[in-house]
């Protein structure tokens, strides 16, 4: 387990933001807080499992590249669970980045996760 310095960078037609951090990279898993929301990433060959949990939702999405899947939306306090359409037009792996570019319920989304 290794702790290690990250920059992540979400592009939506609606919000432009770069957060700046530390985070826990265990073999296929990242974590990382942003600001009260908290950020794990799961790596699997050619799929990505990102997970967004704060006290009010907890969002589950699933990337695979030039696939639609099914991610989740699920809202605290009422226990309700959405399915989203999730499309995947990149998904890049490297060692010290990752990249996604996504369509969730026709937004076009772009994620960038570097680390040192």
């Amino acid at each position: 387990m290794g702790k290690t310095k990250f920059k992540a960078k979400i592009d939506s037609q609606d919000e432009k933001s770069i957060i700046y951090g530390n985070c826990i990279f265990n073999n296929n898993k990242i974590t990382y807080k942003e600001k009260d929301i908290k950020v794990t990433i799961l790596i699997s060959d050619n799929i990505i499992e990102m997970i967004r949990e704060c006290n009010d939702y907890k969002i589950h999405l699933i990337f695979q590249k030039d696939s639609v899947t099914q991610s989740t939306y699920q809202l605290f306090g009422g226990n309700k669970i959405f399915n989203l359409e999730t499309k995947t037009e990149v998904l890049d792996i490297g060692d010290k980045k990752i990249q996604i570019d996504y369509i969730l319920e026709d937004n076009k989304f772009s994620y960038i996760l570097e680390m040192e």
